[in-house]
């Protein structure tokens, strides 16, 4: 909702709730998983001058996820949740039209459960719980300065100073940035920039089969914030009639990157840091795009080739094992990323959407075969132990998916309206959610009473068949 106060004071409101719910019910073990975010905005713009406004904007959010798991006769609760509360100013001023600037500052509240577990038996004999909760606070305050210095030359610089502190903790640091652009001919330009970035939030992800289940972890006095220095280089071309084209490579240095040790317990563990390795890294990869923004047919063309790298990691428990050698890539290290994005104007009250998206599947660590322990004899199977070698070992089917959709505009006598019917992966592509290992068993070979596989399969999960969607959208 938009407010005017006057000529110049508006304030704006926004907010969203979703939720997604899940549940599996597996041959080897069943649950029930949600997620979501609850968040809301407040901005007041106000108008100082011709030349300078600002912006202050008061936002809230509340991420959380849970995993439940029921048996007979006992049930349990996994999760995690971040709940953050965000105040920043921005001001906005320009010299003239040649030359603009930007400042402000923002300080943000985080709230952290790491791990929350609660468990116990339905008749209340057995009970407990863990999990480990933090509060810190971030701040930031930046200065950017956007000058064309010519008909053919802009130059944009800056710098952001910032902070966090948890637990008695802190730690502060400068992140300069530029970026130029120098127009070759009437046609062509070139452009390149740096960036120094410090994060102070780590997304710890879990490699293995099952839930892809990701950690948020704020720094601490042994986990120091994550740095990088990023540079990219680039040429855009204006090819006439509406098209236009661009090129960019970039290489990134990557420093106090985390991951897990081996053998990590991520849940039900008060003590995570003590699953965690620290290393360092590098990305690069080059990103080509293809514009249309005129005519009755517009979109877009996005294709990036990229490779992650990790490397040098070493475990901040000295007792635990981190027994990568050499490099290897994070799960999230995507080859090929594709995207086409079509708009067709049919007429003044009808249009066509297409959205299709393309990219190498995910990275998992699986092992690549058991070994199983008995006792001298033979005749008491021990223990089935898994065999794993290089980490991130397997890649998942790639993902792709086509989403359509049919737009019916009609002009009310209060604003504007449309209704939009639409197909979510319109050819049934089956992406992977998750995937699992399961026994198979051909005969009834037994040790000790205990059956025997003859092999292990992995089954994939899915999500989302061919979905419809009806949509409405209004102004009043």
């Amino acid at each position: 909702m938009n407010f005017q106060l006057g000529e110049k004071d508006r304030i704006f409101l926004s907010g969203y709730f979703g939720r997604d719910v899940f549940s599996f019910d597996g041959d080897v073990f069943d649950f029930n998983f949600d997620w979501g975010n609850a968040t809301g905005t407040l901005r007041w713009n106000h108008v100082f001058s011709s030349r300078l406004f600002s912006n202050t904007t008061l936002t809230f959010s509340d991420y959380q996820y849970n995993i439940g798991n029921e048996v007979t006769g006992f049930s349990s609760n996994l999760g995690s949740n971040i709940q953050d509360i965000n105040g920043k100013a921005d001001f906005y001023y320009a010299l003239n039209n040649q030359h603009q600037f930007r400042f402000g500052a923002q300080l943000t509240g985080h709230a952290f459960t790491v791990g929350k577990l609660r468990a116990g038996s339905d008749d209340g004999l057995v009970s407990f719980s863990a999990g480990k909760d933090y509060r810190s606070l971030e701040w930031g305050a930046y200065w950017w300065d956007d000058w064309n210095l010519s008909d053919r030359f802009a130059l944009q610089a800056g710098f952001r100073w910032s902070g966090f502190q948890t637990s008695g903790n802190a730690y502060q640091a400068l992140e300069p940035r530029i970026s130029s652009r120098f127009v070759l001919t009437d046609n062509l330009s070139l452009k390149a920039s740096y960036a120094h970035m410090v994060q102070y939030l780590h997304l710890v992800a879990n490699a293995g089969v099952a839930l892809p289940t990701d950690v948020w972890y704020p720094s601490t006095a042994e986990v120091q914030p994550q740095r990088s220095d990023q540079v990219a280089i680039g040429l855009a071309w204006f090819l006439g009639n509406g098209w236009s084209a661009e090129l960019e490579t970039y290489y990134k240095q990557l420093d106090r990157q985390l991951e897990f040790v081996d053998g990590a317990q991520i849940f039900v563990n008060d003590e995570l840091e003590k699953e965690f390795a620290i290393g360092r890294g590098r990305a690069y990869g080059l990103e080509l795009g293809l514009e249309k923004k005129t005519g009755k047919l517009t979109g877009w063309i996005g294709y990036t080739l990229a490779r992650v790298i990790r490397e040098d990691f070493a475990p901040l428990d000295p007792s635990r094992s981190f027994a990568q050698v050499g490099q290897f890539a994070p799960i999230y290290d995507r080859r090929h990323d594709l995207s086409v994005v079509l708009f067709w104007e049919i007429s003044k009250r009808w249009a066509a959407s297409a959205t299709f998206v393309y990219g190498s599947g995910d990275l998992r660590w699986l092992p690549v075969g058991r070994l199983t322990f008995q006792d001298v004899a033979g005749t008491e199977l021990k223990t089935v132990v898994p065999v794993f070698q290089d980490r991130n070992n397997f890649r998942l089917p790639d993902y792709h998916r086509l989403d359509a959709g049919l737009i019916w505009k009609f002009f009310p006598k209060w604003g504007e309206s449309d209704l939009t019917l639409s197909l979510v992966n319109a050819y049934d592509r089956r992406n992977v959610f998750f995937i699992y290992l399961d026994p198979v068993f051909e005969n009834e070979d037994q040790i000790g009473g205990i059956q025997i596989p003859q092999g292990i399969k992995a089954k994939q999960v899915s999500l989302f068949p061919v979905l419809p969607a009806i949509t409405w959208n209004f102004k009043f």
